[in-house]
């Protein structure tokens, strides 16, 4: 068995003849031009010629809908799997004539070759997989979120009879595994920016909890480009080359290796062999492999303001008018209707404000079991103060991107007080820090642009 390396959560693996290729970002950026791969690589796509192609989840880095269209345009015929009913609509749009919705823990038998969905308990519909041919394991986990090392052993031992592979309760042959404990949001909820023991420690105690042979980072090369890269002093605590020596210092057995666009690991009975650019017919490294992604330095010092950098070219006035229209139409109204769930008697102070280029409009809304009164004025006494980017909140209303690429891009930024005192003490409202979502919910958002790209290919 071989794993091809494309970049960032990319992979191409070839066992008994048969192509799998996971997670397909062949495009240079993703989530609306926020990031970037790296190091900068161009995929070679007519050598891919995967038969089977795998989308683990609906995240635009993963599930990218003009790489799933060059691919179906190539070969319709390529069966595609995947967690998600939206990405299994979108792929039938595209043109793909076999896509199946697989179930986590679910075994999938490709002509000796066997698949097992593995699950993952983080809010988002996915799952990770394990490939195995001729008793050999390699667990791809993806973006796979674990409540404990119970889980992972719980999923190997499972694997262990769904798979008919008993000795992978002894061992993983090979670990793409999750690694990077991303901050990248942290500092726009108003969230404290030390460094995360407790989350990275976890992430190590997991890696060892599977017993694996050999390791490499999955969804590993990835930065924000300008305006944006101010965010990759926050994203990345944890450089790679540090993570693969804290991996052999966690499992000092474990073989740990880099992971190039570019390279391969071939794995079988004996073990993995990395060979650094033995997939370069596949994919053209643009600028030279680094072993660590940049940035290469975590400096959570300092968050410069909101910017409004208005990529779609909204003419002046529009945006606003679009957006001050939205404020008084959806999120008003959408807040007065989840008053009663916020368990407060007082009213609610919810400002929004809107950064364009060369001007700023803020609105407070009062939310009270009377209703939702709109002022064009900042509140100082604010109970939740949403602060925005306005083309890009206009983009998220129009579809044209969704609440992901704006949070991403460090262009929202949330906060709140939100309590009720009482003679018993202070309650925190039950309310949400991102209230803008309230009008718009985060997955809808994601359906809209979906849909938007959809037809803008059409």
């Amino acid at each position: 068995m071989e794993w091809n390396y494309l970049g960032h959560a990319g992979w191409l693996c070839v066992a008994n003849g048969l192509r799998i290729l996971f997670d397909p970002l062949l495009e240079k950026t993703h989530h609306g031009g926020v990031f970037e791969v790296v190091p900068r690589r161009t995929v070679n796509v007519a050598a891919l010629r995967p038969d089977f192609l795998i989308v683990s989840h609906a995240h635009t880095d993963h599930f990218d809908i003009p790489s799933l269209r060059r691919l179906a345009r190539m070969d319709p015929d390529t069966v595609l799997i995947t967690s998600d009913r939206l990405v299994e609509y979108a792929a039938q749009r595209l043109g793909f004539n076999k896509v199946h919705v697989a179930q986590s823990l679910e075994r999938i038998n490709l002509d000796g070759v066997q698949l097992l969905t593995t699950p993952s308990y983080a809010d988002a519909v996915e799952w990770g997989m394990m490939v195995e041919h001729e008793s050999v394991v390699t667990w791809n986990q993806v973006d796979t979120i674990h409540r404990s090392p119970m889980d992972v052993r719980t999923t190997v031992d499972y694997a262990a009879q769904g798979l008919l592979v008993p000795s992978i309760s002894d061992r993983v042959d090979l670990l793409l595994a999750r690694w990077q404990p991303l901050c990248e949001i942290a500092p726009m909820l108003g969230e404290k920016s030390a460094f995360a023991h407790k989350s990275y420690g976890a992430v190590l105690d997991e890696i060892a909890a599977a017993r694996p042979l050999a390791v490499v980072p999955g969804s590993a090369g990835g930065r924000h480009v300008a305006p944006f890269d101010w965010l990759n002093h926050f994203s990345h605590p944890v450089p790679m080359k540090r993570f693969l020596a804290d991996v052999r210092s966690r499992v000092p057995s474990v073989r740990a290796f880099d992971a190039p666009p570019g390279g391969r690991y071939v794995v079988d009975r004996s073990g993995a062999v990395f060979e650094p650019r033995g997939a370069t017919q596949l994919v053209h490294v643009e600028e030279p492999a680094v072993v660590t992604p940049p940035p290469d330095e975590w400096r959570p010092a300092s968050i410069p303001e909101v910017r409004d950098h208005n990529p779609w070219n909204y003419a002046p006035g529009i945006a606003r008018e679009r957006c001050a229209r939205w404020i008084r139409e959806s999120l008003a109204p959408a807040l007065a209707k989840s008053y009663p769930a916020f368990r407060v008697t007082e009213p609610l102070s919810f400002v929004v404000d809107l950064r364009f280029d060369g001007a700023e409009d803020v609105y407070a809304i009062e939310v009270s079991s009377s209703g939702a009164y709109v002022r064009a004025r900042f509140d100082p006494h604010w109970d939740l103060l949403n602060v925005i980017s306005g083309s890009q909140l206009c983009a998220v209303i129009e579809g044209r991107a969704c609440w992901g690429d704006v949070l991403l891009s460090g262009n929202l930024r949330a906060f709140e007080r939100a309590y009720a005192v009482s003679e018993q003490g202070l309650a925190r409202a039950n309310v949400g820090v991102t209230f803008l979502y309230y009008a718009l919910p985060y997955e809808e958002s994601f359906q809209h642009f979906v849909m938007h790209e959809l037809e803008k290919g059409a």
